[in-house]
């Protein structure tokens, strides 16, 4: 599992997900339309937007949806390698031990 990869049902959501887990809440918004007061600028009354406008990166990998990447996904990919390979290594290790799990939680011991 690879959280590099993971999509959201608007690209903004995918955003401000991945801005939080490089930065946490300072970071959150970076990259999305905010008004002077820091408050999200919403289109359609619920819309986030990107500031960018979606400039996609240039030899950077298609997203699982097929969509190049986005420039800023790709700048944060590149700067905090460290905390996504962190963060993929512990949801695949938490994914497996669930796996493995019987159903009291305990280790499966078959039938």
């Amino acid at each position: 599992w690879d959280v590099t990869r993971m999509e959201a049902s608007q690209d903004t959501d995918r955003r401000q997900i991945l801005n939080y887990l490089c930065g946490g809440e300072q970071q959150e918004k970076s990259g999305l339309k905010t008004d002077s007061a820091g408050n999200f600028v919403l289109s359609e009354g619920w819309r986030k937007q990107l500031e960018d406008g979606g400039e996609v990166a240039v030899g950077a990998p298609r997203r699982l949806s097929g969509q190049h990447e986005y420039e800023h996904e790709a700048r944060l990919f590149r700067d905090h390698a460290e905390t996504f390979s962190r963060l993929s290594a512990a949801v695949r290790g938490a994914v497996l031990q669930a796996a493995h799990a019987g159903p009291g939680g305990g280790p499966d011991k078959g039938p």
